[in-house]
């Protein structure tokens, strides 16, 4: 199987498992409804672009931007 294949095959499975345990937190009122699995990709690739950008300035920012954004996901008390 060629490597392409498998990364399709694995990120089909993580987009799966992450849709689970979203739907699950929804169902239990901690995460808003509006968030999708689409939202959650757009955090991997900001952090990921965080991190390349402040590796050597600031090797923790990524971890900051993600504290923030996980917050604002979390459903309203």
């Amino acid at each position: 199987m060629s490597t392409a294949r498998v990364n399709v095959r694995l990120c089909a499975h993580a987009i799966g498992a992450s849709r689970e345990i979203m739907d699950r937190a929804r169902d239990e009122g901690l995460l808003r409804a509006e968030v999708t699995d689409d939202d959650l990709l757009h955090v991997f690739a900001a952090s990921a672009a965080i991190a390349r950008a402040t590796e050597t300035s600031d090797p923790g920012a990524w971890r900051r931007h993600v504290a923030f954004v996980l917050d604002g996901f979390r459903a309203p008390e």
